[in-house]
């Protein structure tokens, strides 16, 4: 099952996973290891499958489980099989800028990172993961924003989501080596 984790609020849980369907279509288009799965919103044994198969290509640990990090990896995984295809199922870097009223799996992944960042910055709101960037998701970018020095305006650029996840990463690495 998906864990996005206790703290966040999933309005559509199937919405969600329907997603992470997406995303594993994506890439098994593209490579062949990852089986092809219906994108039909259920967490069922080939959803379940297909996910260990891809944290095994990923080097991620093989839990069958889409945690923020496999959730990450995912998603740049299957950016990178759908610009090999003149015709994708999947948005690529084109859905930029994501900005006040936006939906769908982009703002997903937004509010995923944020309420990571928001363990790390005090200032940083945990908005809740719905898909929908609302008020709270703008607070977390432009406090983001604030935390770069950067013009608080709430807009996610393409050079803001790619600081953001340089910035993620730098952590965790930091974090892993401090155990």
């Amino acid at each position: 099952m998906i864990q996005p984790a206790p703290r966040y609020n999933i309005d559509d849980p199937a919405q969600v996973i329907r997603q992470v369907q997406t995303y594993l279509l994506e890439v098994a288009y593209d490579d062949p290891r990852v089986p092809k799965i219906a994108i039909d919103g259920i967490y069922d044994d080939a959803t379940r499958n297909a996910v260990s198969a891809f944290q095994k290509i990923a080097g991620l640990p093989e839990t069958g489980i889409v945690d923020f990090i496999t959730w990450t990896v995912l998603y740049e995984y299957a950016l990178r099989a759908a610009k090999k295809h003149e015709e994708s199922i999947f948005l690529d870097e084109d859905a930029f800028d994501i900005r006040l009223g936006d939906l769908g799996h982009h703002v997903i992944v937004l509010q995923s990172l944020l309420g990571e960042f928001s363990k790390l910055y005090p200032n940083v709101p945990r908005p809740a993961v719905t898909g929908q960037f609302g008020l709270t998701t703008a607070d977390a970018v432009r406090a983001m924003q604030r935390n770069y020095g950067e013009y608080a305006d709430g807009l996610v650029t393409i050079a803001l989501w790619n600081r953001m996840l340089r910035d993620y990463r730098a952590n965790k690495r930091l974090e892993s080596q401090g155990e």
